[in-house]
Order: structure tokens, then sequence, then C-alpha cells
């Protein structure tokens, strides 16, 4: 009887891997085993899968599975396909996919040893396509991408909070000041000075002089505008904690544009290292940041077989 492929299914967790082993026959080939989620771990992990397969055939080949659970199967993964004495096939599963696999099978019961089996099962039915090799860096460019995405919307946040909070203490201050968007010499003033009496009892002199830059003050102008938003001000002097409200959200603002000014940088040379013949920054209003993030998300585009699945995805 031909049984010339072993699945291998692994339920991983943070400590643990749960590794159950099945032919094409659904047979169970070896019993159950758990193994350290580490270095020690995933070497007897895939001696284990070396000798099962030779149980299987001399040329067996292998398909393991697991689910994607944060980033607990990583590294896992990454020992799995440098794996040289058998031709390993890795694939990550959608949890998902599996519970409702499970549920047609009428599968309730959840244990991690059940669960491995499960995912055993899964690969061998289902035959899944087999995923391409992501490049070097690869998953330090998502996860930086990813990261960059949460500071904007932080950030967006705080200026959402921060325009909420001059609307009311500070009313029609966009007028006043001539602005649409939160500049960095307005953010640098209120980080310092959150209550209208604070800018009161500067000088246009000392305001004129702040810097928000190595080469740039806030200016007489500017500095006169916010002193006359001041004394129009329905309540001159804000509450202790309104005032550290304003300057916080302020400061807040000004560290996360520096932050992102510099993990762009970051990106971009990462961007370089990971896919040096990309394409898309050719692309007018790509920049190198959208392109990673847009790769970093698709991987590699040819896994798609068609426009529907890449839509689908997306």
């Amino acid at each position: 009887m031909n049984r010339d492929k072993l699945y291998v299914g692994l339920d991983v967790s943070n400590a643990k891997i749960h590794a159950s082993f099945v032919d094409r026959e659904g047979r169970t080939v070896r019993q159950p085993s758990t193994y350290l989620n580490d270095q020690q771990g995933w070497t007897e992990l895939r001696a284990a899968i070396v000798s099962a397969s030779a149980l299987v055939g001399p040329k067996a080949r292998v398909v393991c599975g697991m689910e994607s659970t944060s980033n607990m199967h990583k590294r896992l993964e990454q020992a799995l396909r440098g794996e040289k004495r058998r031709q390993v096939e890795v694939h990550v599963l959608n949890p998902r996919a599996v519970k409702h696999f499970g549920k047609a099978l009428l599968k309730d019961a959840k244990t991690d040893r059940l669960d491995s089996h499960l995912i055993a099962l899964f690969l061998l039915r289902m035959q899944p396509r087999a995923q391409a090799v992501q490049p070097e860096l690869f998953e330090e460019l998502k996860e930086a991408t990813r990261t960059r995405r949460r500071l904007v919307e932080e950030r967006t946040d705080h200026k959402n909070r921060l325009h909420k909070l001059l609307r009311y203490h500070l009313p029609g201050y966009r007028k006043v000041l001539g602005i649409q968007t939160f500049s960095k010499r307005l953010l640098v003033v209120l980080a310092e000075f959150g209550s209208p009496h604070l800018l009161i009892e500067r000088s246009v002199e000392d305001l004129a002089a702040m810097r928000y830059g190595p080469r740039h003050r806030v200016g007489t102008a500017f500095a006169e505008k916010l002193r006359t938003l001041a004394a129009e001000a329905p309540c001159a002097e804000l509450p202790k904690v309104t005032r550290m409200l304003v300057e916080m959200t302020a400061r807040r603002i000004l560290d996360l544009d520096a932050l992102l000014v510099e993990m762009d940088g970051a990106i971009s040379e990462l961007l370089e290292r990971v896919f040096p013949d990309q394409v898309l920054t050719s692309i007018p209003g790509i920049g190198a940041v959208s392109a990673a993030a847009i790769l970093a998300e698709v991987g590699d585009i040819a896994r798609f077989e068609t426009k529907s699945d890449f839509v689908g995805y997306c």
C-alpha cells in the first residue's frame, strides 16, 4: 500500500508543542508526543519527524501544519523549513478553517493532543496548497509596518483629543491662529503652557523666542495670535488636570511625530533588504513605507491564482 506521505499536526502554545503523526490513510504512525517550544524542542521534533517518515517510506514527503497563533509558531516554522534530511512542506493554517473542519467531523472535544490530531487530519483531507517561503527578515518587516500603523492610529486619537480640548477651552483657535492642522510650533507651545493664563503671563518676546526646531522659532506674529486667543478664552485659568491633559497630549503628539519619522527611515532601509527588486515604488503616489506595508501583508503575490483571490484576501 502506498504510504509515501506523512502528515504532522502541531498544536503550538507558548511553552509546548503537541504533535500527531498520521499516514495518507489517516492511521497513526507514531504515538503523539509533546515537545518544548524552544531550540531543544524543535531539534527533538525534527528528529521525530524524520524517524516517523522512515516508517512511512524511504522517500516519504512530510507535510506539517500548525495554526497561526500570534507569533508563537514563527520560530518553529523556520526550524521545520530548515530541515535537510527530509523534504518538509510547512503550512500555517487559519484557526477558523480548522475549527469548522472539526465541526464537520463532529469533533467537539478539545485537548492539545486532539487538536494536533485534528490538524493532521485537516492536512490529509483538505490538501492545502503549498505556501511560498518568505524572504529573510520578512516577519520583522511585517511587525514594523503593523506597529507603525498602530502608532499612526494613536497619534490620530491624540490629535482628536487635543482638538476637542481646544475647541472647548479656546474656541475659534483655528481661525485666530490661521491653521487647519496642528503645527509643530503650536504643539511645542501647548506642551509647555496648557492653560490660557500661562500664555498671558508670558511676554510676546518670550513666546516668540521659543524654538520648535534647530532653525525655527515661534515668531512674533504667531506669539501675538496666541496671546489674543488666550485673552478671549472663556476660562482664563484651567483646572490643573485639564492643563495636564493639554500639555501631555501635545507632548505625546510631538513624540509620535519624531518616532514615526525615525521609523519610516528604518522601514525604508529594511524594505531594500527584504524586497530589493520590488517595483511598487515606481508607481506614482506609492512611497517606500506604503510599499512595505503592502508587501508585508501580501507577501508573494504569485500565491494568488486569480485577481479575485487577491481581491478577496485584501
